[in-house]
């Protein structure tokens, strides 16, 4: 199979409380599927956007109806089949987290927003990276050895007006964090003139560039080699030359419009980075949020236009919540297969 056709499979499974995980898992019968159709690569959810994590972790929150463990026993069976496992960690949606500590919670213009059951976006600079992030990519790191990590949503870098970061820019610079014109005020400001707000973005910018260095090297000084992928950071919604921290470029088009167009952006971006770089389009129609599948030759189409730039398509899917795979999965595996022997 030429090397121009690298297939990975993200499985997306951020679930609620009340679903049952790992039931009737059938971990070998998909990782021996997932390397018949040629891929070599997976990304696996540890931990999801509602803070709950997929194996018996003592550091976060397990899955409370979870039987097993869904993340390693996913991991094994791919390993045994020769594909490479990433884990998947929330890293700027933690709801768990923020319900057990309020502090923790990012502030938007409109204020903090809570939830009781679903997602909840977290603040890194609060105490959330080194209580919780750091220790669990560590437990992670000590348990499973992953061949990389995939750090997701990166929307945590964005404004935030909560104490930690108002105290820090204050300490910076003498003066609050500015705030956008408006009644009510927008969730995230989108003009930005003026001194104050200059200075606000190279502090924010400088200090996002140092902690993805620091998560970076910490998952590197543990596990020599490893992968570390920050979702976008890097890439055409964000095309800033990346220092080491990021070894390679994850490119997560847009949800809405036509996936191929987004598809073919992100990978003529990667054609020309310093990187390797990988493309995730999705197998439903309209992205992770439509539960219609994506007819044949859209797949065959998202799939292409990445290829002929050189990207590893990263197809995204769902893992079933049993910890199997589903029939459209299935279907979706022997269409890209074909495709790559085309």
């Amino acid at each position: 199979m030429s090397s121009s056709t690298k297939l990975g499979w993200h499985f997306d499974f951020h679930s609620d409380a009340r679903v049952r995980i790992g039931h009737a898992p059938r971990f070998e019968e998909s990782a021996r599927a997932l390397a018949d159709a040629g891929v070599d690569e997976v990304i696996l959810f540890a931990k999801c956007h509602t803070g709950f994590s997929y194996y018996p972790t003592h550091v976060g929150t397990p899955h409370p109806r979870m039987k097993g463990d869904v993340f390693g026993g996913m991991v094994n069976a791919c390993r045994a089949q020769g594909i490479k496992p990433f884990a998947y960690v929330s890293f700027g949606v933690d709801g768990e987290a923020c319900r057990k500590h309020p502090e923790w919670t990012m502030v938007w213009g409109t204020g903090p927003e809570v939830s009781e059951h679903h997602y909840i976006c977290v603040c890194p600079f609060t105490g959330y990276t080194e209580e919780l992030m750091l220790p669990q990519i560590d437990e992670i790191i000590r348990a499973y050895s992953p061949a990389g990590f995939w750090f997701d949503t990166m929307s945590a870098l964005t404004v935030c007006y909560c104490s930690s970061c108002r105290k820090a820019f204050r300490k910076a610079f003498g003066h609050a964090i500015p705030r956008a014109a408006g009644n009510p005020p927008p969730k995230i400001p989108r003009q930005m003139d003026g001194p104050i707000w200059a200075e606000y973005g190279q502090f924010r910018r400088q200090r996002a560039l140092a902690l993805l260095e620091r998560m970076s090297e910490f998952v590197r000084d543990r596990a020599p080699g490893t992968e570390v992928g920050f979702n976008q950071i890097g890439s055409a919604p964000y095309p800033e030359k990346m220092g080491p921290a990021v070894t390679r470029l994850t490119m997560d088009p847009a949800t809405w419009g036509h996936q191929s167009h987004s598809a073919a952006s992100c990978a003529a971006y990667g054609e020309n980075a310093d990187r390797p770089a990988e493309v995730m389009p999705t197998i439903f129609n309209r992205g992770w949020g439509d539960w219609s599948m994506a007819a044949p030759g859209r797949i065959e189409h998202v799939a292409a236009v990445a290829w002929s730039r050189g990207a590893r398509v990263f197809m995204g899917d769902r893992l079933h919540p049993e910890g199997r795979l589903d029939g459209a999965t299935h279907r979706a595996l022997g269409v890209v297969q074909a495709l790559r022997r085309r």
